[in-house]
């Protein structure tokens, strides 16, 4: 019985592991710049300018947004 167990053990984890060990080292290492290649500046700019899109905006709403509801609430009467 603790043969089976053993060669399934081996046989149902292993490929978890594997899994998980190839994930982490396939994100850490970023194909555009690793090895000889030169570094894709231009893919890099792209990529922080559409972080730029997004952040900005929202920043921007969360910091002036009084700027705007004053006058309206100024308006309206309680």
């Amino acid at each position: 019985m603790s043969l089976v167990r053993s060669i399934a053990r081996t046989r149902l984890q292993a490929p978890q592991l594997r899994q998980f060990r190839q994930l982490g080292s396939d994100t850490m290492v970023s194909t555009k710049t690793s090895g000889r290649a030169k570094p894709d500046w231009g893919y890099q700019a792209k990529r922080a300018g559409g972080t730029a899109m997004m952040y900005v905006p929202v920043v921007a709403v969360v910091m002036f947004w009084p700027y705007t509801v004053k006058p309206v609430m100024d308006r309206v009467r309680w």
